[in-house]
């Protein structure tokens, strides 16, 4: 396939079309030039970064972070200094979220240890500390 409107474009990336308008808005996809049929053409190229796009925002990355990593594999200078602050700014929330992670984990593990069991305090009592999510 090589070329798209931007309904079969949005189809293919599974987005709307809106969001397509959106990433060119904001500079993250390249608006193709009016052909002279009046369609735009986008390329395959257009479609695997959507398609990028769209994975790391499912991984948690911000739309200005995945600028920031479009930006350096176009090729385009990044101050090293900041780069690295957004490292590991990026590291230490994924980090956090990590460990929020596991303790539900944990607490899920235990609420499923305590299913079918009659102790309504104990049962007061996990729920609260499931709610709590403390420690």
């Amino acid at each position: 396939m090589g070329k798209f409107t931007i309904g079969k474009l949005a189809k293919a990336a599974n987005v709307g079309v809106e969001t397509i308008r959106y990433y060119e808005r904001r500079g993250l996809i390249v608006q193709p030039p009016n052909r002279n049929c009046g369609y735009r053409q986008y390329t395959e190229a257009t479609l695997q970064r959507i398609r990028f796009i769209k994975n790391n925002q499912a991984l948690g990355l911000t739309l200005n972070e995945i600028r920031g990593v479009l930006d350096l594999l176009d090729g385009q200078e990044l101050n090293c200094t900041t780069a690295a602050k957004m490292i590991n700014l990026k590291m230490l929330e994924i980090g956090q979220k990590i460990a929020a992670l596991q303790r539900l984990k944990w607490l899920l593990k235990k609420l499923a240890k305590s299913v079918g069991k009659c102790d309504t305090k104990g049962e007061m009592e996990f729920l609260s500390e499931f709610l709590s999510m403390e420690e």
